[in-house]
């Protein structure tokens, strides 16, 4: 038997998520705050560092090394669906497009799927196979 709910009931449901949205917004706001606070003293940091004797180019080279590159390495499973490959191209173009990212990409796939497109993809940087979790959990662990 389904359980039909009434107008009210989702009325009050709606104006609960509503009230738990507002209540948590001076919590984010101060969280964002924060954050470009932190952002900005650390640029002023970087360019209190530089001194006016030197050219224009030594400046941003030394700019450009006092920010740091993070990076990341992203494992991602299910490398025979289309979903996947099309996550790996995103993936790829938001680190080529942002200097201070640097990506690795790695995709997992069964053996029995190992001819699928992302293998071939260049925005792939490892294609790996594993061992079915059905087939054997202990080398599938490893």
């Amino acid at each position: 038997e389904k359980m039909v709910h009434s107008p009210t009931y989702h009325r009050l449901r709606g104006i609960l998520h509503l009230s738990t949205l507002l209540s948590l917004l001076p919590i984010s706001i101060t969280f964002i705050c924060a954050q470009l606070w932190h952002n900005f003293r650390n640029g002023e940091a970087a360019k209190k560092n530089l001194s006016d004797n030197r050219s224009v180019e030594e400046k941003d080279d030394l700019l450009n090394s006092t920010i740091s590159t993070r990076q990341y390495t992203v494992v991602l499973t299910g490398g025979k669906m289309s979903k996947t490959l099309h996550l790996v191209r995103s993936l790829r173009c938001f680190g080529d497009s942002n200097p201070d990212v640097s990506m690795k990409i790695v995709v997992l796939e069964q053996d029995k799927f190992r001819h699928s497109a992302t293998r071939f993809s260049s925005c792939v940087d490892s294609f790996e196979l594993i061992t079915s979790p059905r087939i054997s959990p202990d080398a599938y662990m490893n």
